[in-house]
């Protein structure tokens, strides 16, 4: 045979007390605002705890005849306990569910918050590395009229090198997938073969005229 279920009810305030009074005393007792517990104290019949043991019914009469309240005990039917107690599990559900979804807003802000770092991060590095290929290119014309060739091709293969970094951390940057990256990174090899291959030919010209 399971527990008996009580209930405690406010019925009013005791002789001698004043219901602003007593509604800062329900505040402290209750953890709510005095506006909130002033509001209850109209002298109306209010059921303010269910579904407890006795002995914790005992207390809260006691605390609330402490406030200056009147108060009654009773146990509940067997219906309406079953009904309490689904009542607790489904608010108990509810706010679990409630305190789940906040963690994931959480966690997808966090992630969010990430990803635009990132982002950020793979532009900046991009821009940058796009400058040095652009001063080291300045070098490069500078020094190609001294070099023979084979020489030259050499000598650019870094900057391609650097060109081909910029652009993979800005498209990273940017948002694009690896493979639209790497459909840009072959795009951008097709001329640098091209002067690649210009020179090994340019130098075995020369090797076979000299």
């Amino acid at each position: 045979m399971s527990a008996a279920s009580f209930q405690v009810a406010l019925t009013g305030l005791q002789d001698g007390h004043v219901a602003e009074d007593v509604a800062h005393r329900l505040a402290r007792l209750f953890t709510q605002p005095p506006e909130k517990m002033l509001a209850i104290l109209d002298g109306k019949r209010r059921i303010l705890k269910q579904g407890l043991n006795e002995a914790d019914a005992r207390k809260y009469e006691a605390a609330l005849h402490g406030a200056g309240c009147n108060c009654t005990v009773s146990t509940l039917p067997a219906g309406a306990a079953a009904n309490a107690a689904e009542g607790r599990t489904t608010r108990d559900v509810a706010a679990a569910t409630d305190a789940a979804l906040a963690g994931l807003v959480v966690r997808a802000e966090q992630h969010r918050a990430r990803t635009a770092q990132q982002a950020n991060a793979d532009l900046a590095a991009g821009q940058k590395l796009a400058i040095d290929a652009l001063i080291l290119h300045g070098i490069y014309l500078v020094i190609q009229k001294h070099l023979d060739p084979g020489a030259s091709v050499i000598a650019w293969l870094p900057i391609v090198a650097v060109m081909v970094a910029s652009m993979l951390r800005l498209c990273r940057g940017l948002g694009y997938t690896g493979a639209r990256r790497t459909q840009l990174v072959a795009l951008m090899a097709i001329p640098f073969v091209s002067l690649i291959a210009l020179g090994v030919f340019g130098a075995a010209s020369k090797a076979r005229v000299g």
